[in-house]
């Protein structure tokens, strides 16, 4: 697969996303994929520049006025879109969920032979929804959840499924492809680190005040309005210089708020309202690393949820 052109333009919804070279906060850089795995675009809404020519006569005199111009700028909007989500650890893309302005929480349309569709299995003979990975790998279309709500969906805790050389958890700066990695050629799933420069120093930031005191590697003003009607964060390439301290000649990157399917039953929600990226590294045997990010809350490295959630994926060029 020939390598995609990159950009360092700041992001333009409706255009088509180019790769980024994204900068942590160690100052190692990364290559984003410039969608998400699976994604499909919104609706959009345009009307083009228009302009018109006005000149004002006067009842009575009859006197007319010079000609002047009249422009009526261009404007454009589009509805967040929708992706596939992944179960951490597995290759296979779990159905998307569609997208309107009240609810995020209905699977998209399926289309097929019945046995092969979309569902929510318990397959474990214990009951508690963890299963061989074999059978994750027989039934692809299957959505393991977890009976206790905050647990891995495959019984045996592997480190190593997204990263072949990783033997322990923890979050690393590189990562070596594996089988079970759902990213094209010459893509994987991101190393926790790759997502530390989106804020001022690697770490989450969750207190709504802190917006204000440029912290957040973006371009916001106005963190929680902006992030609201875009549906997502747009953050800066290049990592931030210190506290109000940005740095915009590497452009922008759009991370969508797609929400996820729930561990416990495989029903989706909170699209619109919080976005979740897997990165590669598993944190212990039940959680694993990931991008999270809410209208007050930004977190490179979120463990709060379990394995068995649906996320989305954002994957980045593999480095020898």
């Amino acid at each position: 697969m020939p390598e995609q052109p990159t950009s360092t333009d700041d992001y333009k919804a409706g255009e088509i996303a180019k790769d980024m070279v994204v900068t942590n906060i160690n100052n190692r850089q990364y290559t984003f994929m410039g969608v998400e795995l699976g994604l499909c675009n919104g609706n959009s809404l345009e009307y083009k520049e228009r302009k018109v020519k006005v000149r004002f006569k006067q009842t009575g005199t009859g006197q007319q006025s010079d000609e002047f111009e009249i422009t009526q700028t261009r404007y454009y909007t589009e509805m967040l879109g929708n992706c596939t989500y992944y179960q951490f650890g597995r290759k296979d893309p779990m159905l998307p969920l569609f997208y309107d302005d009240e609810a995020y929480n209905l699977d998209k349309d399926q289309y097929g032979p019945l046995q092969y569709k979309f569902t929510f299995v318990d397959e474990s003979v214990t009951g508690t929804g963890k299963v061989a990975i074999n059978l994750g790998i027989q039934h692809p279309y299957h959505f393991h959840y977890v009976r206790s709500a905050y647990d891995d969906w495959c019984s045996t805790p592997y480190h190593n499924l997204w990263n072949a050389t990783q033997t322990t958890a923890g979050a690393t700066d590189k990562v070596v492809k594996t089988i079970y990695d759902p990213s094209p050629v010459g893509y994987c799933v991101p190393p926790a680190n790759a997502f530390t420069g989106v804020t001022h120093n690697g770490n989450g930031v969750s207190e709504a005040p802190a917006y204000s005191y440029g912290k957040i590697n973006s371009p916001y003003k106005q963190y929680y309005n902006e992030f609201t009607n875009n549906a997502g964060g747009i953050f800066y390439c290049s990592k931030m210089n210190g506290l109000l301290n940005w740095d915009n000649s590497g452009g922008t990157i759009f991370y969508g708020c797609h929400g996820y399917r729930y561990a416990g039953s495989g029903h989706g929600g909170h699209g619109g309202l919080n976005g979740n990226y897997w990165s590669a590294n598993p944190n212990n045997a039940k959680t694993s690393y990931y991008l999270h990010f809410t209208q007050t809350q930004v977190a490179p490295k979120y463990t709060q949820e379990c394995r068995a959630y649906g996320y989305s994926v954002r994957p980045v060029r593999e480095t020898p």
